[in-house]
């Protein structure tokens, strides 16, 4: 009589708990992946907005350096539009030691969140009157005005 045929081989294969346990790891691997991934991209939207606010407070200050006007002391407050957003910012402007120069601070807010601030100084423009007979090559132009 034959009865059933046994193996002399060992099974060739994963058992259940084994698939399970390597499952689980995949999952906890896809999971940081997933999230460094989503990190990544807000800390890139977060850089952007900072760069264009700096970008906004920069345009500020060189629209203060450039002004005729010297600037008095007190806050201002206005708008500016860059990439398809409304960008506020508040300019504040502080007498210093030095009559000539200004402590200037120009804050960027964003739907009523700072996003960037700059300080800088400013300095009063002085025209010194140059000596008649300036010498040649020096900053001295042809009217008698340091140029």
């Amino acid at each position: 009589m034959i009865r059933g045929k046994t193996r002399n081989k060992p099974y060739m294969g994963f058992t259940l708990i084994e698939l399970v346990v390597a499952l689980a790891v995949l999952a906890i691997g896809m999971t940081a992946a997933l999230l460094a991934t989503s990190q990544a991209g807000h800390a890139g939207s977060v850089l952007k907005k900072r760069t264009i606010a700096h970008w906004v407070a920069s345009n500020r200050a060189a629209e203060l350096s450039i002004n005729k006007e010297w600037p008095r002391a007190g806050v201002t407050t206005g708008t500016e539009t860059m990439a398809g957003q409304t960008w506020h910012w508040e300019t504040e402007v502080e007498s210093t030691e030095v009559p000539e120069l200004r402590l200037v601070t120009i804050r960027v807010t964003l739907d009523g969140e700072e996003v960037a601030s700059l300080i800088t100084f400013l300095g009063r423009r002085t025209w010194i009157d140059c000596p008649p007979a300036a010498p040649t090559g020096s900053l001295c132009g042809a009217a008698g005005k340091r140029v």
